[in-house]
């Protein structure tokens, strides 16, 4: 199973480009994660995890692990209903390393960016075809009820039949259009009481956003 440890990669890519990315590579502001299928659910695993020890094995960097904003395109967000609602899935279960079970729910909604999401999780867009079989729709609009009942700001673009993938939008450079202006969009939304993206709010970050904002 790949396990936590994707998720733990991509947290790392994070840490790497706060931590040695201003100095050597000149790389500097804030970071989004956008992908694509697999890829969007550990954009959305970067976007509602922060402060997760199993996932965040070093030191955070400054500013921590949390991401600025991300951008999913139709990737799963509850792997629990995924299962309760059309069976075996071979894939999550090579995932997960595990079918889904009583002993095995936690496991799966750990890994299911939909419980992890909380009030001080950054905005994201989120994109999906209705007729998407292999990522069936429900996953982005259940993700952006959630983010809305939770005050997190989101922007959900559902597209009428398609499938799954860059085909129904026209291709990989199609599907840029809308993501590209996205990113700064979100990124610019005025920022969560977690300051210092750590995951809870703290003094600190209330301290720190009383400093920065004077």
């Amino acid at each position: 199973p790949s396990f936590p440890q994707a998720v733990i990669d991509v947290k790392n890519v994070v840490r790497w480009v706060n931590a040695a990315g201003p100095a050597r590579y000149g790389l500097h502001g804030p970071v989004s994660a956008t992908g694509a299928s697999a890829g969007g659910h550990l954009a959305m695993m970067l976007a509602t995890t922060a402060g997760d020890a199993e996932f965040e094995i070093l030191d955070p960097p400054t500013g921590g692990y949390r991401v600025a904003a991300f951008v999913d395109m139709w990737g799963p967000s509850d792997l629990v209903w995924q299962i309760d609602t059309y069976g075996r899935h071979p894939t999550i279960i090579q995932f997960l390393g595990e079918p889904l079970g009583d002993d095995t729910r936690a496991l799966y909604e750990h890994a299911s960016p939909l419980y992890q999401l909380n009030a001080c999780d950054r905005p994201g867009a989120l994109f999906q075809c209705e007729g998407d079989t292999t990522v069936p729709y429900p996953h982005a609009v259940m993700m952006a009820d959630e983010m809305n009942a939770l005050g997190i700001y989101q922007d959900l673009t559902l597209r009428p039949g398609g499938g799954h993938g860059f085909g129904p939008w026209g291709g990989t450079g199609p599907m840029a259009e809308p993501v590209a202006p996205a990113i700064p969009a979100h990124i610019e939304h005025p920022p969560s009481p977690d300051f210092h993206g750590s995951g809870p709010v703290r003094t600190r970050d209330v301290l720190a956003f009383r400093t920065a904002s004077r």
